[in-house]
This record gives structure tokens, sequence and C-alpha cells, in this order.
């Protein structure tokens, strides 16, 4: 499926918009207008878009402002004054990231500081609990794929996650192992499309109620103390939104409704891959007990 063009205002007319236009791919953006604080410049035509006064960015209705300027921090400032999301600003002139080596070592340093002279119960306030993977080994064109998949609502693009199942499908290639492969807990569909283009040949059965969290599961999780999780949570999503992304839609089966009732028909389906993902205590014991106790050696979780 075609993505639709982003729409962009670029801010600067300058020798900076110049660099903008070589850098940008012009074939996925459309650039509704410019900006710049230059009143001469306002009203005027550039590359053949307008130039408009920055006050006049909540007329257009787009994604990005690329800050095509050296004066990255002062335009930035400007935009978050007026309310533009920090989200929604682009700064193309930055210094260089900071590399992996020394990402590691300052959250390190961050971190002894804070167990070296804080109580134990006030780490989790202060303490940066995450790691820097270097993604270098692998190729610029393998790690833009992993932006296909973000499920970024739920876990933000989850490296570990992705790598993992592209070994597993690699091992179920090579040792030949048979079946159909399942999603229990699919929400809108993101990891689904992961799935579904690295088990391209395969049956793939697709499980979620599409409505959310289920009432009587929130109970039990509440009843046992397990989470406060709301009914309804992450209903946000249909079958056509999770469909829609899928690359090779006819191996996909949608079983739509409350698991374990929604595979009664499937006793005698054999499966090589299943990922279960669905938060609550419930549907998550149900998923475990129904693949690993009806189906054969195998079974990759």
């Amino acid at each position: 499926m075609k993505k639709n063009k982003a729409k962009i205002l670029i801010f600067g007319t300058g020798e900076g918009s110049k660099k903008a236009l070589e850098i940008i791919d012009l074939e996925k953006v459309q650039i509704l207008a410019y900006l710049d604080n230059n009143r001469a410049k306002q009203g005027t035509v550039h590359n053949g878009v307008k130039v408009e006064n920055p006050i006049a960015v909540d007329k257009y209705d787009y994604d990005y402002i690329v800050i095509a300027s050296i004066y990255n921090q002062e335009i930035t400032d400007q935009l978050l004054k007026m309310n533009v999301q920090r989200s929604k600003i682009i700064q193309l002139f930055q210094p260089k990231p900071k590399g992996v080596k020394v990402l590691v070592k300052e959250i390190y340093e961050d971190n002894m500081k804070y167990i070296n002279i804080l109580k134990d119960e006030y780490l989790s306030v202060y303490f940066k609990n995450y790691a820097i993977c270097n993604m270098i080994p692998f190729d610029m064109e393998r790690n833009k794929k992993l932006y296909n998949y973000p499920d970024y609502l739920i876990k933000g693009i989850d490296y570990v996650r992705v790598s993992t199942v592209e070994l597993i499908a690699r091992e179920v290639r090579e040792r030949k192992i048979e079946g159909a492969i399942a999603e229990l807990g699919v929400y809108k569909g993101d990891f689904s499309k992961l799935i579904n283009d690295l088990f391209p040949d395969r049956i793939f059965y697709i499980f979620d109620t599409f409505e959310g969290f289920s009432q009587k599961d929130v109970e039990i999780e509440k009843s046992r103390n397990f989470s406060q999780a709301k009914a309804g949570h992450l209903g946000d999503t249909s079958v056509e939104i999770v469909v829609d992304k899928l690359s090779h839609k006819k191996n996909v089966v949608i079983k739509k409704g409350y698991f374990p009732q929604s595979a009664t028909d499937l006793a005698d389906e054999l499966f090589s891959f299943v990922s279960i993902d669905v938060d609550l205590y419930k549907p998550t014991y149900e998923g475990l007990h129904f693949f690993i106790q009806d189906f054969p050696k195998g079974v990759i979780f």
C-alpha cells in the first residue's frame, strides 16, 4: 500500500533551504509553504512555494516543520512557544549524534552517581533503567526496516523483540519445521506485519477480540492484585486496521473473539511458531495451556 506524502513546512529560505532540498526525498513529501522571520521575504514565492510569516503556521494541516537553518535551537524555541508539538519539529542541521560508546559511558556514570548517594527506595526515580544497543553490525537497509513495525503506542521500536523473531523465522526455515503460525493479541497489527513478512508462505492465524481488555479478565487482575487494567483498554483497533498492514493477506485467517473459544475448530492444526502478547494473566494462561498442551513438539513461542 502506497503511503501518503508527508505534508511539511520548511522554516528558512536561505542557503539552508537549498541544502534541505538536496537531503529531503521530494517523492515522499509535499511542501505546503516556507516560513521565514524576515518580513521582506514574507508573501514572496520561494522555489514555487509561498513564504509565510511563522505565525501563519496554524492555518496549515502539516505533519512536520523542517528547520532548514543553522539556528536550530532558536527556531525550535520559537515554535515551541507557538505551541507547535516537539514531535512535529525536525532539525536537519544539528551536531552529529553521540556514538554508542559515549552513550553507554554516560548512562553508566550517571547511574553510579545515584547508586553511590541515594537510598535504594529512591533509585527508581533517578535510575536510567535501560541499555544502549549497537546496531552497526547490521546494514542500514535492514535497520531502516525496523521502522515498518513500530508498535510504538505500547513498546516503541523493540529492537531485541524484532531481532529475536527474525532469528526464530530463520530457525523454522532451516530446520524445516512444519505448521502454521499464530499470534494471540495483536492490537493494531504492527507486530502482525512483521510476522507476516517473515513467514510469507505460512497460514497465519490472528487471535484477538479487537475490543480491548475483557471485563472478566480485568476482574481477575484486580481480585489478585496483578494490575490495574481497565476493561476496553487497547480497544481502539479493528480487523480492518490490522489486515490493511499485512503484505500476504491470502494466508491470513482472522479469529475474532474471546480465546480459547475462538480456537475450538483448530484442534487438528499444527503450529510452528506462536506469539502470545495479551498483557493479562487469564488470556496468557489460556494461550500457553492451549498451544503447549494440544500441539506437538516443535512449536516455538
